[in-house]
This record gives C-alpha cells, sequence and structure tokens, in this order.
C-alpha cells in the first residue's frame, strides 16, 4: 500500500487488520512501515508497545507521576518514578493474581530477574536515604524529626525489616 506523509512523499507501509474477540464487528488496523514483517510479527510488536501505553497512561492519570512531586533533584525525580513505578508493578501483580492462576510463580520469577541487581530491601533502603537527605538539605526535617519518623515507619512494617535500622 503507498500513502503519502507531509511533505507528500510517497511511503510503503504495510497494513493488517485484526477482528476483536468478541461477537460484534469491531476491528482495528495496525500500520507498519517495515513492510518485510509478517502479520505476526507485526502484531507481536504492537501487542508489546500497547503494554508499555498502559504503563504510561496509569502511571500518569491514576499513580500520579510527575504531578505529586515538586523537586528539581535528579535523586528525588528518581525515586518519584521509582516509588510510582513500585506502585504500579503491585497493582499489576494483585490484577494477574485476582485473574490469571498460573501467573504467582511465573511473575515473581519474572520480577526476581528484572531486579537481580539489587533487592527491594536495598532499594527501599536506597530511596528512604535520598527522601530523607533531600528534606533535610531544603530544611524541611531536621534530624530529630527524621529519627522520629523512622520509628513510626519501622514499627509499623512486619518484623523481617526491621533488621534495617541503621538509619
Amino acid at each position: 500500500m503507498q500513502i503519502h506523509n507531509q511533505d507528500k512523499e510517497e511511503i510503503t507501509v504495510k497494513v493488517v487488520f485484526l477482528r476483536s474477540n468478541k461477537k460484534n464487528d469491531d476491528w482495528i488496523a495496525l500500520l507498519t512501515t517495515d513492510v518485510k514483517l509478517d502479520e505476526e510479527g507485526i502484531i507481536r510488536i504492537y501487542a508489546k508497545r500497547w503494554n508499555i501505553e498502559v504503563l504510561f497512561k496509569i502511571s500518569k492519570h491514576y499513580l500520579k507521576l510527575g504531578t505529586e512531586l515538586e523537586s528539581r533533584s535528579f535523586e528525588s525525580l528518581y525515586a518519584h518514578c521509582a516509588i510510582v513505578f513500585l506502585r504500579y508493578l503491585m497493582l499489576a501483580y494483585e490484577n494477574r493474581i485476582a485473574e490469571d492462576d498460573r501467573t504467582c510463580g511465573e511473575l515473581f520469577f519474572l520480577i526476581c530477574n528484572e531486579l537481580r541487581d539489587i533487592t527491594y530491601l536495598q532499594a527501599l533502603v536506597i530511596l528512604l536515604n535520598v527522601a530523607f537527605t533531600q528534606a533535610t538539605a531544603d530544611g524541611v526535617l531536621d534530624n530529630e524529626q527524621i529519627s522520629y519518623l523512622m520509628s513510626i515507619f519501622i514499627s509499623s512494617i512486619p518484623h523481617f525489616f526491621r533488621c534495617f535500622r541503621k538509619f
């Protein structure tokens, strides 16, 4: 198929039409400029990209990515993104557990493979250190207030996390 871009140049594209799984006549058209891909490859790439779109939409609209933090510090922004995506992972995990009986073990191993470089506890300690360091540097909290907040935090978490009282 030939189409024209904004500069009126011809571009060769491949279109794949997919029918909905529902009983109605819904369908979608997938368009690609990589005409060497077969139909299954186009559908596979689209499915992967769609999952990323869902991640960002949920993160921005429901998990407050970019709106609940007003800092210009790279470390704070990085920590904020990590927390938002961690919340997304928890929600996605709960959703998959509720809908798919086979995912409990599979999802656990997938997450473990993704986080192999750093453990959950190490990531939590790093995030808390960055948050409290930034709060101290900005003059929002002093060391006594941070100690008080940490004691409340540690007392509210399960016993196996309490080995990290090194703050």
